[in-house]
């Protein structure tokens, strides 16, 4: 039994060896061939530009609660804001970051702009109408001068906290798309998979011929 096994791993052995030996030309060709397309793929791809901010969302107001909580949560403003540019949220914190990936620096950068002006001016306007309902709640409530001085404290630290502001835009350059070493793998093992492939078609063209004799 253990004979017949080791028999028949050397016969498999034998086999692999006589392939690669038969069809060693044509792996190396058909390899370096993919290899070269590929590659001249990959060093066509355009330098693309990423441009990147951080935004940092203000706190809403709230009547009823002492828990700050950002004025919109991050899945609005990627859903309200990724049309010029691309929106990741920070997880636990208030920040997003923005960035754009062009062909043109000075677009990136205009896109970035763009982005972090939208979300700026609604977050304004959000808490601006959160300060004014507040104000009309406290005015219904005749309450004292005393008590209404302590409001419009709150209502200026409030407005601290509910600043949004943005970092500065940093710009980095990505030559061949930013993608160059994974397109080399990707390239390296997709030439492999073509030269065994060719090789055994051939292989098995080779035995297909040899059999009708």
């Amino acid at each position: 039994m253990k004979a017949n096994e080791f028999s028949n791993d050397d016969i498999s052995i034998f086999e692999i060896y006589n392939f690669f030996a038969r069809q060693t030309r044509i792996i190396i060709i058909t390899f370096l061939l993919v290899l070269a397309i590929g590659l001249g793929y990959t060093a066509s791809r355009p330098t693309l530009y990423k441009s990147t901010s951080t935004v940092t969302t203000g706190n809403s107001l709230s009547l009823y609660s002492d828990t700050l909580t950002p004025l919109e949560r991050p899945e609005e403003i990627v859903y309200k804001y990724s049309r010029t540019a691309t929106i990741t949220p920070i997880k636990n914190t208030n920040i997003v970051e923005v960035s754009s990936v062009t062909e043109d620096p000075k677009q990136s950068i205009e896109n970035i702009n763009l982005t972090v002006k939208k979300i700026t001016e609604s977050q304004k306007t959000i808490y601006q109408t959160q300060e004014q309902n507040f104000v009309k709640y406290v005015e219904l409530l005749r309450i004292s001068d005393a008590a209404n001085t302590r409001i419009l404290d709150i209502l200026q630290t409030a407005s601290k906290s509910s600043n949004t502001y943005s970092s500065e835009i940093l710009t980095e350059e990505l030559p061949y798309s930013g993608k160059f070493k994974i397109n080399l793998v990707l390239v390296s093992l997709s030439a492999v998979f073509v030269a065994l492939f060719t090789g055994a078609v051939k292989e098995l063209f080779r035995r297909v011929r040899e059999s009708k004799y």
